[in-house]
């Protein structure tokens, strides 16, 4: 959260509980050489469809469902912009 706040200001982030999501990525952190893991949402969808989601109650398509097309601008620039974030905070050079 720290690396990401100075990118996208902490009204933006949100930190989510931990679910029971099913991804293969979890197995570079479980053999020999362990390699340290974290998954990130970015938003995907636009203002307004999120909006009408919160407002409906009717969830937004998930990532592997045929209905999820994301919205390339900022959904490209938004994960872009996370990595480059995380990687700065691992090599000491954090945005303010």
């Amino acid at each position: 959260m720290g690396a990401l706040s100075g990118w996208f200001g902490e009204t933006n982030l949100v930190q989510k509980k931990p679910s029971m999501g099913g991804e293969d990525f979890s197995e570079f952190g479980r053999y020999e050489p362990r390699v340290p893991i974290c998954m990130m949402n970015i938003g995907g969808v636009s203002a307004q469809a999120f909006l009408e989601s919160k407002q409906t109650g009717k969830p937004l398509p998930s990532l592997h469902s045929h209905l999820w097309a994301p919205v390339p601008e900022p959904a490209i620039k938004s994960g872009v912009t996370t990595f480059v974030a995380c990687v700065m905070e691992l090599l000491g050079s954090r945005a303010n």
